[in-house]
């Protein structure tokens, strides 16, 4: 019997998400350090996307930088 959405021989499917926080730690905004903490410690179920959102919002820095997705790959 086949089971659907699991991976061949048991092993465990990997994603792989770059977030680029290049300009922003440049200019001093936020810390790299700081925002892979946050997510390690909520990274769950919950999308990066939204956890990223959440983190500017509570360092107070949403309104002036936007979280989007790349052209190039749409995991990034």
């Amino acid at each position: 019997m086949m089971r659907k959405g699991g991976a061949a021989g048991g092993k465990k499917k990997t994603a792989t998400f770059v977030i680029d926080c290049g300009k922003p730690v440049e200019d001093k905004i936020m810390e790299i350090a700081s925002l892979e903490k946050f997510l390690q410690e909520r990274i769950k179920i919950q999308y990066l996307k939204y956890l990223t959102k959440k983190y500017l919002k509570k360092n107070n820095v949403r309104d002036w930088l936007r979280v989007i997705a790349s052209d190039k790959d749409r995991n990034a």
